[in-house]
């Protein structure tokens, strides 16, 4: 039984379906299924049944995912610990990001680790806030990156760089030729938010409150899910929002959308590298760690 079909499973159960998990894997569909089929045979029991279009894991399958997930953890604490005793760096390391971390800044990141250190396999999934949780909770990645703090006692929070949320407009609005505005200004404006989990909509709504805004009556709220519709939405007239000012770098410097600041409120905040009490223990662990809070941005995420 190969340790890659684990993973193959493990990715779909995760996904949710047969084709998200082909693209995570960088796989085809049918090679999917193949090494599905493959488990199932080894095993003679059905691990997952697809019917009215939804993806069912089966009593078995639940047994087997247990199995599977210590088998992989064990896989990979065989290799990391046996780097250690060479002097190298290799494994393979899990990561969970919220949105603006995970694609704007964790690319560039992962980029410069991979450089420095090219026997490390690195795998982000990108999630909200609430689900980069769960995934450092229950699904064993390894390190989380944040732009909120997660509530709970099982999870450690590291500050790892500052970010500024702006108010984003389009480029034909009013404000267009305006570096702030005053906080009564946006009461006729229609705000676009992001959903629940996000971690940014939260900080947004911390700030905000704590500044003494209410920002019940603002109209039309819509909900985007994720930063970059939230960006298109903007540029497309849908309204005005409250983004990360590194999510909004490229869109701003493109003439695509304006940036502008709130007076008299104070809208930065930290981002966080989050993960289980206890869980930094291997030499890679630390390595990307250690590497992660002395990396510095470049111009292109911090200006």
């Amino acid at each position: 039984m190969e340790s890659t079909y684990l993973r193959t499973f493990l990715e779909i159960v995760d996904r949710g379906n047969f084709s998200e998990a082909a693209k995570s894997l960088q796989l085809s569909q049918p090679t999917v299924t193949v090494q599905i089929k493959g488990l199932e045979n080894d095993l003679g029991v059905k691990l997952l049944e697809r019917g009215s279009g939804k993806l069912r894991i089966t009593p078995a399958g639940e047994i087997f995912k247990l199995y599977a997930e210590q088998i992989i953890k064990a896989e990979e604490d065989l290799i990391n610990n046996l780097s250690e005793l060479t002097g190298q760096i290799s494994g393979e390391l899990l990561i969970a990001a919220s949105t603006v971390p995970g694609e704007f800044i964790l690319p560039y990141l992962i980029a410069g680790f991979n450089k420095q250190y090219p026997d490390v396999t690195i795998h982000l999934s990108i999630s909200d806030t609430n689900g980069v949780s769960d995934l450092l909770i229950n699904k064993g990645h390894d390190i989380g990156f944040t732009g909120a703090r997660i509530p709970g006692d099982s999870l450690e929070h590291i500050p790892f760089i500052k970010d500024q949320i702006v108010l984003i407009v389009p480029q034909n609005h009013p404000f267009k030729d305006r570096s702030s505005i005053e906080i009564e200004e946006l009461e006729n404006e229609t705000l676009i938010s992001r959903e629940g989990g996000s971690g940014t909509m939260l900080t947004i709504r911390n700030l905000l409150i704590g500044a003494g805004v209410d920002v019940s009556g603002w109209k039309n709220i819509s909900s985007l899910g994720s930063t970059q519709s939230v960006i298109s939405g903007v540029q497309a007239g849908l309204g005005v929002s409250f983004v990360s000012r590194i999510a909004a770098n490229v869109s701003v410097k493109s003439g695509l959308i304006h940036s502008l600041n709130l007076n008299g409120v104070d809208l930065e905040r930290d981002l966080f590298m989050v993960h289980r009490k206890g869980n930094i223990t291997t030499k890679l662990h630390k390595t990307f760690v250690d590497f992660s809070m002395k990396w510095v941005p470049g111009d292109n995420l911090v200006k």
